[in-house]
Formats: C-alpha cells, structure tokens, sequence
C-alpha cells in the first residue's frame, strides 16, 4: 500500500463522524476478497498445523534455518487435506444418521421457518450445541477436541460494539452506533464461574440448561463483577444473523435426503477428487451459479465483494482481481441440490436499492443517518475481537442471512469473505465448521500467545508479560501499534496462583510487578513485510553512526531511542492465508516488538527550549539521512524528550522508526517501493499529500516540510488535518498556511510568552510554501533548492541556538554530504559548497 496509516475508527482527534466511519467501511468492503468456503476451511487448517502443530510456543518469533517467509511446507497442504476430509466424511456420516442429527435438524428447522431474527436465534444456538456435544472428545483425524465452549444468545446484550463516534459533551443515553452480534461463544469454564452453582455440570448439561434458562445466563453474563464479566476476548467468534424471508417447508426438504460428498464439493465448487492435494500457491477460483449472477471471464480468479449484497446473501458482480493461470471455472459455494434447495426462490437485488438487513444508524438528535450494510456490521464485532487483546492475530465472524452462510476473516492487513453456502443442501460444511472451530487452539482462536522471553535491561535478564487490560488500537487495518509499562513475572507463592488466561485480570497484580517505570514495551506493529523492524532500523542506524561519523556520532547516538530487546514475529505473518488462497503475499504484515526506555512527548518541555529541543532533530536526522536512514514518518508523536540521570539535561529523540527505509550511504531516496508516500497525514509534506502516484522520488526535504508542520501544531492543533483523504488534507493544511498570521499568535503561545517563536514558525511556513512547493522533477520548479539552502532557510527564521557545552555547533554541518560508497570505508565528508 502506498499510504502506511493507523484508520481509528472512533475519535480521531474528535473529528470523525459515525457518517465518515460507514463510509470508510463501506469503500474498504468493496475491495474484500471473495473467496471459496472450502479452500478457506483447507487455508485455516494449514494456519493451524504451522501455528498449533508443528510449533512449540517459544518458536513464534522465529523461522526454521533455511525457511523462508511465506513457505508453506508440503507437510502442511498435505495435513491441511487429510484432516479437512476426515472433517467432512465426519459431518456427513453425523447429518445421514437420523438418530444423532434428528435433533439438530429440527432445531434448524424450526429456526429457518421462524418469521424474525429473535425467534431463529435460540432454536439455531440449540442445533450448534447439539453439534459440539455430539463430537465432544471425539477426535476427527489428528484434530484433537480443543476448549469446551457453548453458543448463547447475546439478548439481553452481553457484548456490543462500541459507538462509532461520541459527541463529548453527549449524555451516554444518547451515544449512537451501537451494534451487538446475535450469537457468541464463551468457554464452558466461564460459564461455570458465573454461575458457580452449575460448576459440576457436564456439556450436556449446559446444553440442556441453556435453552431453558438463557435469560438467567445472561443476567449473570451482565451483572458479572469486573473479575468474571464478559468481554469480547472471552469470545472466539461471534454470528450475526439476518431475516429476509421464512423458508417453507419444500425449501427445507434437503434435510430429509442423504448428503453426498461429491455432491456437496460439487455446490461448493470444490471438483478435486478427495484424494487428491490441493495446490494451495494459486487462487481458489469460485463463480457463484445462478442466485449469484457474474460476468464470465477467462481467469475469474478471486471475486470482490460489492456492496450491497443481493437479498440472497450472494455478493454482486466484481471485477477479477486474483489473476494467475491456476484459477479453474468453478460453480459457485452456493451451488443448488437436485434433492430440492431453496436457492432457486431467491432474486438479486437492485444495487440501486439499499440492501435489505441493513440498518439505519441516528445522529445524537435522532436523525436518520447513513445506513451500515450486514457485511458492515460484521465488521464493528471483528475490529472489538482484534481491539480484545494487545496481542490478537485475526477475528472470525459468520454472518448468517435466512439459510446463507458466509466465514469472514479479518487480521492487520484486511478482511477476506467467502462466498455463501446453503446451509440446507449445505449441511455437512455446517458441520464441519463448528467441528473445526471445536478443535480451536488458542493460537487458531487469534490469541498469539507471543512469548516475550527473556530481555536484558541495565545489566539484568528477566521475562516479563503486559498487563491484560492493555489493548490495540480500534483500527479497520494497518499497524494497530501497543504500548504498556510491562510486568515482571515472578514465582508463583502456590500452585493456584500462576499466571494463566483465566486468571489474568486478577493475576497481573498478584503475581507480577511493574518491570521499571523508564522502560517501555511496545508492539511496534504490523509492518509490511517489506520493511525492516524497528529495532533493527534504529540498531543499524546507531552501528553507522559510530562508523561513519565519527565525533558526530553523538549527534545521532543520543538522539536515539535506547532500544533494550526487540523481536519478529513472521510466522504470523497475515501473508500466509493469502498464499493458501492464491491472493499473494503482497501488503503481507508481521507483527514486532521492543522494549526501550521510556520518553516524554517533545509537547511537555518549555516554550523557551523548543527551539533547541527541534534543532537537536533537525541535525540527527540530517545526518541519520547521510548515513542512509529514511525516516519518512516525522510527526509531533514521533519527537520525544529523554532526561539525564543528573534529572536536569534534556535531550531531544526522534522514535518511531517502524516505517523508516535503510539505504546505502549518501543516497538521496530510497530505491525500494513504497515509501513515496509514507508518513502521518497531519505533517505530511504537501508534495505527497497532492500526488497519487508513485512518480514522486521520496526526498530529504519531504521531512523536512514535516518538521515544519509539527511545529506549527506544536503551537496550534488542526484536528481537521486528520481526517478525510490524502487530497482534503492537502487542501486543508495548505488553506490553512494563508490563514495563519505571524502577528495572530494562538492563545498558548500568548500565556507563554512565546509570540516570537509562533511568528518564526509561520513566516518559515508560508516563504516555504511559496517558494519550494514541489519536487525538483516537476517542470514547474523554477529554481534547485540544495538540502544547505533549505536548512539556511529555517536557520534564517528559527535561529540555530548557541550551547556553551558545545560551541562547534555553527552551521558548516548543514553542507556536508556523505558520498554514496561502501558503508565501512565511507568516511569521508564532501561539501556541497564547493561543487
């Protein structure tokens, strides 16, 4: 992608409307990848061989000598095979026994005749427990029974996601955008402590209890104390259930007829023979039939989901976009049964028609707002799931609309649907599902369970863990960075008192202490693949300065953040799925980690040290770029203050380098693709902000522009330069640069009597934007601005200060180039001055 962004979905700076975040979601559904069910059951079982099977927890941070990223094994597609097969042939044996799947299908029945949403909820929880306790310590294949969950209704609410935006001053009563799924899964061992006179109970008991006594489970579910209350990290997945129309009785005729394999494979679009591998590295091509109408093409590839989605539950036409030469024609995963489906009944909608099941979403005054498709309101519940733990990998949500069925997948880099499936001539793939998700490890139910190990701060090793009510941030997709004081593990006084998951809310305080208040853990992201990490950005940053600039060094060196530990985490890799479905690995991410000293905002010095505080970066990272370091994302987030140890010297850093580029010495841009238009929107340089193409070279004085923009909110916040496109902000902040008055200070700088640097900061502003307003590559550049001459510029308006401890501190630094060399013997300086 070519804009690396964090996409908050409530409160960015106060400034998003619950109108902008519908939009948003809707525009990012339109570019889901559409995918089979079935090669997306076989992706998830690779997922879980790698993630569950072959590997030990202390192995998620690194890759077997000699693997590369994105390898899939043979052992794994081959795994991934066998175990999907020994699922189906399991599921068909259990729908074609009348004894064990009578039950079931009644309870289906009765919910897929039921005339609203309410009244085909609990018959349809009944048949899914039904499911569970038929297989429970069953094992299928080598897929071993994992954690005993139970389905219940989330009516009276128990989970909800939060308001899309809240006005501040707004009565909680009236917040607005609240959605809550239909159905979810906690563990039985959290039913058992909520209502603890039922801690003997078996599964079967539960599931006899529940459909009598669910308003009684759900009252304890809500009125549970903080300690034992629900959350959305209590749950592995969630359904969100739509009413269309009731089917009849014919519709519902399948359920009396034996289930084939081959048939059901063949509705599915899956024709491989059952002993057959599946080649997982092309796409899993699926061109729905009739109910869901698509343009032939030679390749279809993988579909796209268009909103809005036909009153069948199938999805509307879409371009192809997965390409490859593997991709077979295929009937599409809601392919009708010759035993009577009741697929044949349902028409397209008009895509001039809102579809149905969408709901209307009030303002704070009652006004009818936008509408949030069913596809939209699945994805509220997965980004709650993935905002449920600092260290949650993916979500997983069925939406079910009257008897179609559809699996969507959501991790850092997107979501992925499949098409639907009739859960009528369907059956079996029903069941699978539910088995599947049964035999769920904590690592397939998105909780990483990243092992930290050990670090090594001042002197000492030590395991730590993060607080369990530490979270990400509420993001549709990109880096969902985390940061906490983590917490040292120490020896458990008894057995009772280890630190597990389900004591974790009570076991942080007792258990552990807090590690160091000047020491930080970070999640450092989701980076693209592409991208180097953080902490090894910032550790070869560092091992050039001492190589290449000598008694300079410590202008980078201390400018620095100190970077204890830091860790990868590939083999959690939002790459791996894609390849298993044939998307490719492009945009792959891979979460990081560090644990560095922590630093104050540069927002908390004095008015009156500013000045020094911003030259202090301004020459770090000159000479950062000399050395090859791109930073590329400089905002007023990224400019912190380290204090000495003497609790009175004060050193500028410049941090956040999880998006910086490492290029060879002297070079002026990064070679490699996207960082042209990296960066954080509100200090972007106009330049990158107003090109969408990747024509623009990513320049020195792109960063430089930026420090501008973040001393200008240093002074002054612009909550309207967050939101919006690349292209309004561009339009806003440069509307904004003829607004400001240099002789109009803004009220904190009056109460600090700091006019003078309000009105140096806009006069560098406005010559700046007037005179350097593109790349040196666009015709109408009528002059070449040197690196020295944009520095004099903002030496000029920002005098670069004197410093009694370091009077060499003039401006002959700001012409001195690196020449483009190899890294150890470069050490030469030349100077631009005398070309």
């Amino acid at each position: 992608m070519l804009v690396e962004h964090q996409t908050l979905l409530r409160g960015a700076a106060g400034n998003t409307t619950t109108d902008d975040v519908v939009e948003y979601i809707k525009d990012e559904l339109g570019m889901t990848p559409c995918v089979g069910l079935v090669p997306m059951l076989k992706a998830l079982l690779v997922l879980q061989h790698q993630r569950e099977v072959s590997l030990s927890a202390s192995q998620s941070h690194v890759l077997e000598e000699g693997i590369q990223l994105h390898h899939i094994s043979e052992e794994a597609k081959k795994n991934s095979e066998e175990q999907f097969y020994a699922l189906l042939e399991a599921a068909v044996q259990y729908c074609n026994d009348p004894q064990r799947s009578a039950s079931m299908k009644d309870s289906l029945r009765t919910s897929l005749s039921a005339k609203s949403e309410l009244e085909r909820c609990h018959p349809l929880i009944q048949a899914l427990n039904t499911i569970l306790l038929a297989f429970h310590d069953t094992n299928i294949g080598e897929l071993h029974n994992g954690r005993d969950s139970l389905y219940v209704s989330n009516d009276p609410t128990i989970l909800r996601s939060a308001p899309l935006s809240v006005a501040e001053d707004a009565p909680k009563a009236r917040r607005y955008a609240i959605r809550k799924p239909d159905i979810v899964d906690p563990a039985k061992g959290h039913l058992k402590r909520l209502i603890t006179e039922n801690e003997h109970f078996t599964l079967a008991e539960w599931v006899d209890f529940i459909p009598h006594r669910q308003k009684e489970v759900n009252a304890a579910m809500k009125d549970a104390p903080m300690e034992k209350e629900t959350t959305w990290d209590d749950s592995t997945h969630c359904w969100e259930l739509k009413y269309r129309e009731g089917l009849e009785e014919k519709d519902l005729l399948p359920f009396n007829h034996e289930y084939e394999t081959a048939k059901i494979l063949t509705d599915s679009g899956e024709y491989k023979a059952t002993s057959s591998t599946p080649n997982l590295d092309v796409p899993s091509a699926v061109k729905p039939t009739k109910p869901f109408p698509r343009k032939e093409k030679e390749n279809p590839g993988v579909s796209r989901i268009e909103s809005p989605r036909s009153a069948s539950g199938g999805h509307s036409s879409s371009s192809s976009t997965g390409g490859g030469s593997g991709g077979s024609s295929a009937s599409g995963g809601s392919g009708s049964s010759s035993t009577g489906s009741s697929l044949g009944k349902r028409s397209r909608a008009s895509p001039s028609v809102e579809p149905i099941g969408s709901k209307s979403i009030k303002d704070l005054d009652g006004n009818k707002k936008k509408t949030l498709s069913p596809d939209g309101q699945c994805t509220l519940y997965e980004i709650e799931l993935l905002h449920s733990r600092w260290d949650r990998t993916h979500a997983i949500v069925i939406l079910l609309e009257d008897n179609m069925l559809s699996l969507r997948w959501h991790d850092a880099q997107g979501y992925i649907s499949t098409h639907p499936i009739d859960i009528v001539a369907q059956l079996p793939l029903l069941v699978v599902i539910i088995l599947f998700f049964q035999r769920f490890g904590d690592r397939m139910r998105g909780n990483s369970g990243i092992n930290l190990l050990e670090a090594e701060a001042n002197g000492k090793k030590f395991k730590y863990v993060i607080p369990d009510d530490v979270h990400s941030g509420l993001e549709l997709k990109g880096r969902r960075r985390v940061t906490a004081t983590p917490l040292v593990e120490r020896p458990p006084a008894s057995a009772h008192s280890r630190y597990t998951r389900q004591n974790a809310r009570a076991a942080n305080a007792a258990d552990c202490l807090p590690l160091d208040d000047d020491l930080f853990f970070k999640l450092s992201g989701w980076r693209e693949h592409t991208r180097q990490s953080e902490g090894f950005v910032v550790q070869t940053a560092k091992e050039r300065a001492v190589q290449l600039l000598g008694e300079n060094a410590g202008d980078v060196l201390n400018h620095l953040p100190d970077i204890e530990h830091f860790e990868n985490y590939p083999l959690f890799s939002t790459g791996y799925i894609r390849k298993c479905l044939g998307l490719g690995i492009g945009g792959a991410r891979i979460p990081s980690s560090l644990l560095a000293d922590r630093l104050a905002p540069l927002e908390e010095v004095e008015p009156d040290d500013f000045p020094l505080r911003m030259w202090e970066i301004i020459r770090c990272h000159y000479f950062l770029w000399q050395t090859g370091i791109a930073h590329v994302d400089i905002s007023l987030w990224n400019l912190m203050v380290r204090t000495a140890s003497d609790c009175a010297t004060h050193f500028a850093v410049l941090n956040g380098f999880n998006l910086a580029a490492i290029m060879e010495p002297g070079q002026e841009s990064p070679l490699k693709l996207g960082f042209e238009r990296a960066g954080t929107k509100p200090f972007m340089a106009l330049d990158l902000l107003s090109e969408n193409d990747r024509s623009i070279k990513r320049m020195y004085f792109h960063d430089l522009e930026a420090m501008i923009w973040c001393m200008v909110w240093f002074w002054e916040p612009q909550p309207e330069w967050v939101s919006g496109s690349m292209r309004q902000v561009a339009d806003n902040k440069a509307g904004a640069s003829l607004l400001f008055k240099a002789n109009n200070p803004p009220e904190w700088a009056t109460d600090n009597e700091a006019e003078h640097l309000w009105t140096s900061v806009i006069r560098l502003l406005k010559v700046w934007i007037v005179s350097r307003p593109t790349t040196v590559e666009m015709v109408e550049v009528r002059q070449y601005f040197t690196d020295h001459d944009n520095l004099l510029l903002f030496h000029k308006h920002l005098p670069y200060p004197e410093r009694q401890e370091k009077k060499d501190w003039d401006s002959r630094w700001m012409s001195r180039k690196l020449p483009v060399g190899d890294i150890i013997t470069n050490t030469d300086w030349e100077d631009e001055g005398k070309n």
